[in-house]
Order: C-alpha cells, then structure tokens, then sequence
C-alpha cells in the first residue's frame, strides 16, 4: 500500500490516505468511498465535535487537477473510520500508531538537550 505522509505533520493523515485504506479494505461488492463523499463526512464529524482539520489540496495523478482534502489528526482519523469495518479500523489504528512512532524523542532535561546538541 503506498502512504502519502503528510510534509506538515508527522501525525496526521490525509483524507486521500484513509479512502484508499477503506477502500482497499472494502467487503467485496460494496461500492467504492468517493473522496469528496469522505470529505463530506469530515466536514460534519469536525463541526459537531470541534475536532478541527487542516485543509489541503490534492493532485489527482491522472487528470492532474487539484482537490481539496484534509489532514486529520490522530483522533480525528480514528472517528471517522469508527462506523467502517473492523478490518478498516485496525487498518487506520496501526497506521495512526505508525504515525506517532515516528514522532522524534524530545528531551526531557537540559542536559539531554545539550547532549542532543553536541551529538548532532
């Protein structure tokens, strides 16, 4: 499966991430999740519970046009895949808890942080 990873945040995911997670993960004749459906859906979800997202755009590869979409983080991702499959739902959970191992340790003290410094 080829992520697209966020070049803003280490732990968010794109919309366009999580449709093609549910959509590959899709019981067999159930028709495919449109984006613009999802982000539909993000749009409401965020607004009732006040979990902001951060809008961005997409390339679609194909036409080369651009589409709106979303970086969603960590507990957003996990709302709005809470109605999918349980498939789908461990999909993203693992790959939101991907996301946040690859978060960089910060230090604790001043001495880590000066020993980070002279370390680099």
């Amino acid at each position: 499966m080829n992520m697209q990873l966020s070049t803003i945040t280490a732990q968010t995911m794109s919309s366009v991430e999580l449709v093609k997670i549910i959509n590959d993960l899709r019981v067999e004749g159930k028709p495919e999740l449109r984006h613009s459906h999802f982000m539909e859906r993000v749009e409401r979800i965020s607004s009732e519970v006040g979990i902001p997202f951060e809008r961005h755009t997409h390339t679609n590869q194909q036409n080369k046009q651009s589409y709106p979409c979303a970086l969603l983080n960590s507990r957003l991702s996990k709302l709005m895949v809470m109605s999918e499959s349980v498939s789908v739902q461990l999909a993203v959970l693992d790959r939101v808890t991907e996301l946040e191992q690859a978060q960089p340790k910060l230090p604790a003290t001043y001495i880590e942080a000066l020993e980070a410094l002279v370390m680099s």
